[in-house]
């Protein structure tokens, strides 16, 4: 039976005014839930945490001394992936919760197909991050890689612009598209070597990896059969007819390279790219060195042994001699860097590092103008660089999906710190805030644009065709230069004090928060 209208006052009165109503049960209190949830969200990417900037009306005293329930406890960010290496634990270590779902997730470490198959129906909001660019291929395959460096090349000389290095590719051809040119390129190096000089041309498929499919060769009849291709194809899938035609790039094969015990070694570095448009750039200090197990020689005798060719771990596992022990067939970086301090001068040694970070930013340049855009996005590169006995480093491939299996236990260390250190700069955690850094942990920012770039049919807009030529030229060298951190300096194989570096980055984060609370 409903209380009388004077048991009704008399129960105001003892409670003094109406009865409490508990939060979220009218449709205010729903509609600022919906808020303080999204208010989380953009709090992980960074953005401060404030409860009281989406109400309506001015919070009470009391509830102004209440300490913020997201601050703490923070939300649990989400992430999903198919992989079960280095990242997956390193997620679970930093107590991020797995999920399945292909569209509710924070955090999604993906394969290429999986983007390929899903990037284009997917609405991503406002925290919700991906590792790869839509179009990352324009990198990433041999033959795109060569194009847009070539593209570059040809609007360098263009617009008169020559202090700008761009020869750290070896020649390189597309087959059978290029066919004719490799021809004419093959004749012409044929007739300008010196008398009994072979010279040595390797073959790779353009799409795929772990040394597959590469072979080396030296007589032009080797790849005859090139010419009959009518079409160019895709990279192929494992269900294809073995007998497809694929493409292939051709590539002069460095047959000088800088050897370390008599062995053949190459690089894998790792760079992180957060934004194309404006370019933001960070290289990782620890990368490492792939050794052949066999002596090399470039006598034209050894030339289809692959095992002493080719560094691929995956060609090396092969061999009889390989050792699975701790370090296996590889070296840190910073052992290398030292080995060739006592062999160089250190100007010389620090100049091939610096030239490294210069073909890594040159090769990124060369497909920012191409590449799509999307704040969601960013992308863990591996770089594959060789030195030849001159120090002249040459970069040989990109991948968009590095292996983040480890061999070994030094390997195991070197990923998972990277991984650790590169979400700390993905800040899904919020603790960098809108700060940038120049180092965090091991990883170091070696090129950042201040403002993003205007392109148009493969020029920068910045600079109008109108413009007298000189003053375009000074424009365009402005835009491509203007965003290193330091250019003739890189930390690639130094000592890095992590410790200290995440230390001073929380710390610098704590007197933002306070700062921030006092201005309240």
């Amino acid at each position: 039976m409903p209380p009388k209208h004077g048991e009704r006052e008399r129960e105001r009165g003892k409670t003094g005014g109406t009865p409490k109503r508990e939060r979220g049960d009218g449709p205010r209190d729903r509609e600022r839930g919906g808020r303080d949830r999204d208010s989380g969200h953009r709090a992980r990417s960074g953005s401060r945490l404030d409860d009281t900037s989406h109400s309506r009306r001015a919070p009470s005293k009391e509830r102004e001394r209440q300490p913020s329930k997201d601050k703490e406890r923070p939300r649990m960010i989400t992430f999903r992936t198919g992989f079960r290496n280095t990242i997956y634990q390193v997620l679970l270590q930093r107590g991020w919760k797995e999920t399945d779902s292909n569209t509710d997730f924070d955090f999604n470490w993906a394969g290429v197909e999986w983007v390929r198959e899903h990037y284009d129906h997917l609405h991503m909001k406002e925290h919700q991050r991906i590792n790869h660019f839509r179009n990352h291929y324009e990198l990433t395959r041999k033959d795109n890689l060569e194009k847009n460096i070539k593209q570059m090349r040809r609007l360098m000389t263009k617009e008169g612009i020559h202090n700008i290095d761009l020869g750290f590719t070896p020649g390189t051809y597309t087959l059978p598209v290029e066919y004719s040119l490799f021809t004419e390129e093959y004749r012409r190096v044929n007739e300008a070597s010196a008398p009994g000089e072979t010279v040595t041309w390797i073959m790779k498929p353009i799409g795929s990896a772990q040394g597959k499919g590469i072979f080396l060769f030296h007589k032009l009849s080797d790849v005859a059969h090139w010419r009959k291709a009518k079409k160019q194809t895709t990279p192929s899938r494992e269900d294809e007819p073995e007998d497809q035609v694929h493409t292939y790039v051709c590539q002069r094969y460095l047959d000088r390279p800088f050897l370390v015990g008599q062995k053949k070694f190459d690089l894998r570095l790792y760079a992180l790219v957060t934004s194309y448009n404006p370019l933001k750039v960070y290289v990782n200090r620890s990368g490492f060195c792939r050794f052949t197990f066999q002596r090399y020689s470039h006598d034209i005798d050894n030339i289809d042994d692959t095992g002493m060719h080719l560094t691929n771990v995956a060609i090396q596992k092969k061999e009889d001699d390989y050792d699975p022990s701790e370090l296996g067939s590889k070296w840190g970086l910073d052992e290398l860097r030292q080995y060739m301090n006592t062999r160089y001068s250190r100007p010389s040694v620090d100049q091939c590092y610096a030239l490294i970070n210069q073909l890594i930013v040159r090769s990124l340049q060369s497909v920012a103008r191409v590449a799509i855009q999307d704040k969601h996005c960013f992308e863990l590169y591996g770089f594959d660089v060789l030195i030849d006995e001159d120090l002249k480093p040459w970069l040989i491939e990109v991948n968009a999906s590095p292996s983040l299996t480890s061999d070994t236990a030094s390997d195991d260390r070197l990923k998972k710190t990277m991984l650790h250190d590169m979400l700390t700069i993905l800040d899904m955690d919020g603790i960098l805030g809108d700060t940038t850094p120049t180092q965090v942990g091991s990883w170091d920012l070696v090129y950042e644009q201040t403002q993003p770039i205007q392109y148009s049919a493969g020029h920068f807009q910045t600079a109008d065709r109108r413009m007298a030529a000189p003053q375009r030229k000074k424009i365009i060298e402005r835009v491509i230069n203007g965003g290193w951190i330091n250019k003739n300096t890189s930390y690639l194989g130094c000592f890095s004090d992590r410790a200290r570096s995440l230390g001073d980055l929380q710390r610098q984060r704590e007197r933002d928060r306070a700062a921030a609370d006092s201005d309240k």
